[in-house]
């Protein structure tokens, strides 16, 4: 069920902390804050 936009299940704000995944594991993200947002929109947009 939606409550809104978004599920009432969803989150309203997450914050990663990638240190550890980057000095455990290597990981590295290679997508900028801002095409992740845009990507994010355009999927939101296509998913409603």
């Amino acid at each position: 069920m939606k409550a809104g936009f978004f599920a009432s299940s969803d989150v309203p704000a997450t914050y990663a902390d990638t240190h550890l995944a980057e000095s455990e594991l290597g990981f590295r993200h290679d997508v900028s804050f801002d095409d992740g947002l845009r990507e994010f929109v355009e999927w939101m947009k296509h998913s409603r």
